[in-house]
């Protein structure tokens, strides 16, 4: 909640509520934007917790400039569904980025990698830079894709990659491209 301070031939203080994401997503979807009078009447009155009658009187009764000023604030303290800052700071800070690719890869939220140890972060951001240092095609790492006596390539047969070839080369050809063939692990037997 902010205070607002308008002049409307005297100084006002309003408290602005705001609305949280998804209450603001409720009220796009209830109220009509080609109205502009009415949408911002209604939302006057949620950001303001005030009643219908109430905004109207500010609305049409206040300095135009100083409805729109407490309209832009509702706006504001609401912080609609709007990513653009958060584009902005992730495209200014680099290791911002390093961060959320490490909690994407991991399936959580920035606020729970920062609760851990800063051991712990270092650790997690220095493997996903590691993971990212090998050749995209045969996965060896950058610093023998220069020099191959750094690696020792070894070769093992997989009768699971052998029967999948079989199968996808013995399809039609006009099937063969749009069905693709998954290795699924068939259930033990377990012996009582």
């Amino acid at each position: 909640m902010r205070e607002v301070r308008v002049d409307i031939g005297e100084q006002v203080v309003v408290p602005v509520l705001g609305m949280p994401r998804a209450a603001w997503s409720a009220f796009r979807d209830v109220h009509d934007m080609t109205d502009e009078d009415d949408y911002a009447v209604a939302l006057l009155a949620a950001c303001c917790g005030w009643t219908d009658d109430e905004a109207r009187e500010a609305w049409d009764e206040w300095p135009a400039d100083a409805a729109l000023d407490l309209l832009i604030a509702c706006v504001e303290e609401s912080a609609p569904i709007d990513p653009t800052w958060a584009t902005r700071r992730i495209k200014a800070d680099p290791y911002l980025q390093v961060e959320l690719a490490v909690c994407a890869e991991q399936g959580i939220a920035l606020s729970d990698f920062h609760a851990r140890s800063e051991r712990d972060q270092d650790l997690a951001i220095a493997h996903h830079i590691l993971s990212l240092d090998h050749c995209p095609g045969c996965g060896a790492p950058t610093e023998a894709m220069k020099n191959p006596a750094l690696v020792k390539l070894t070769s093992r047969e997989c009768l699971v990659c052998r029967q999948k070839h079989a199968a996808h080369t013995s399809m039609a050809t006009e099937q063969a491209p749009y069905t693709h063939l998954s290795v699924v692990m068939a259930p033990q037997e377990t012996h009582a």
